[in-house]
């Protein structure tokens, strides 16, 4: 399934295909929200929309579940 990720405060984007290994998810959203060199924002969300720009409201429940279902 692809997903768009996007960050409210840095406006980046990523677009991933999930079922992803968890850590992996983790990687993305953070490198999306700069946690690397601006540590831990708060009030900053990521978004997550599905291929018909529906929102995603818990995108490691979907992950986990198709993972399971493999």
């Amino acid at each position: 399934m692809k997903i768009k990720m996007i960050c409210n405060l840095t406006n980046k984007e990523e677009f991933i295909n999930i079922p992803i290994d968890e850590n992996r998810l983790l990687s993305i959203q953070g490198n999306l929200m700069n946690r690397n060199t601006d540590g831990y924002i708060l009030g900053t969300d990521v978004k997550y929309y599905d291929e018909n720009n529906n929102e995603i409201n818990d995108i490691f429940s979907l992950n986990k579940y198709l993972l399971n279902k493999n």
